[in-house]
């Protein structure tokens, strides 16, 4: 693939993930929270507020799209085209 986009969580919509993906190049950014409707199997906000920091949820919906939600300060959600939630390491491991 010749290009791989990256955006934040303004442009991060399903709709422009199909878009690009069906024209061949990939796709990351954050998202929103409410950007993904119906039911993802990703536990509901109110309730992973309250999982401990570092704590990660994995998704594959839309065709390839993976999103990957996490808690670090504030939960944080990431959808991808390309990448998963791998590799992934504690904070201090630089390897």
């Amino acid at each position: 693939m010749p290009y791989h986009f990256f955006a934040d969580n303004f442009f991060s919509i399903m709709k422009l993930l199909d878009v690009i993906t069906g024209t061949c190049y990939n796709y990351t950014g954050t998202m929103r929270k409410d950007r993904v409707k119906g039911n993802t199997k990703l536990t509901p906000v109110h309730l992973f507020k309250k999982k401990p920091r570092g704590y990660s949820e994995t998704v594959t919906l839309y065709k390839s799209a993976t999103v990957v939600r996490w808690n670090d300060n504030a939960p944080i959600k990431m959808v991808s085209s390309l990448l998963g939630n791998l590799p992934e390491r504690k904070k201090g491991n630089l390897t």
